[in-house]
């Protein structure tokens, strides 16, 4: 694997890591590879670590490539910074799909709370849509938007047939973004005849990541069925994507 550090904004600090695994030579079969774009939390003040690395680690394993983004927050998040933000990233892995080895029509988003908002959003109404994205206990309806920005649009409103397939998890006693967004999120997918997939786990704090113990904090006990949703969004990926036991899908 290699991994490259991509500056866009050093003042704003706004940048990319990409994590970049091999084709051909010892995987034959595989021409280019399927990534994961992952947008972390963070609340439009932050960019949250625990959801950067720890979940890129998880899909590297499963043989998907990644790329993590740094976007602008406080003053820097007012919408549509964020979204320029994704495209700009979006744009410049485009560029570079040919030396990265990556097939950028096969590429999912996952993002989580307000990352998950930024995701959802750029399914929705980006250039560079995905094919499928993965939603962690998203920020998406209006009354819960409008707590972390003032600009940021509702994502539930965005939602359309040409929305990309969902994958949606999240904790049902979660108390900074209420399951209920995510149900009437789920609500609005189903209305317009888009598939998706939803885990509602039944106790467990916000903000949770992978679910393991290295990345929750101590005081938010956490519900260890929930760090299920990892292994059930690759085998949705491989449904959505493709999977690597049917490798004739990269001969090209």
């Amino acid at each position: 694997m290699r991994s490259e550090h991509i500056v866009f904004d050093e003042a704003k600090d706004i940048w990319m890591d990409a994590y970049l695994l091999p084709v051909e030579g010892k995987f034959p079969n595989i021409k280019k590879r399927p990534f994961v774009f992952i947008i972390p939390g963070g609340g439009y003040n932050h960019v949250s670590p625990r959801e950067g690395d720890p979940v890129a680690f998880r899909f590297l394993a499963a043989g998907f490539s990644c790329f993590i983004l740094n976007y602008g927050v406080n003053e820097d998040a007012i919408w549509p910074k964020p979204l320029d933000d994704y495209e700009r990233a979006a744009g410049y892995i485009k560029e570079h799909e040919g030396e990265w080895n990556l097939d950028t029509s096969n590429f999912a988003l996952c993002g989580f709370s307000a990352g998950a908002h930024l995701a959802g959003c750029a399914a929705a109404i980006s250039k560079y849509k995905p094919k499928c994205a993965i939603l962690g206990y998203p920020v998406a309806s209006e009354e819960n938007v409008r707590k972390w920005s003032d600009s940021a649009p509702s994502l539930i409103e965005l939602i359309d047939e040409k929305m990309p397939p969902c994958f949606i998890f999240g904790n049902r006693t979660d108390m900074t973004v209420p399951v209920e967004g995510t149900i009437k999120l789920a609500d609005a997918l189903e209305k317009n005849g888009v598939g998706f997939e939803i885990h509602v786990y039944s106790w467990g704090p916000h903000g949770f990541s992978t679910g393991d113990s290295s990345v929750v904090q101590v005081e938010n006990k956490n519900n260890p069925r929930s760090s299920h949703w990892v292994d059930e969004a690759i085998a949705w990926l491989k449904e959505e994507l493709f999977d690597f036991a049917e490798p004739e899908v990269f001969q090209r």
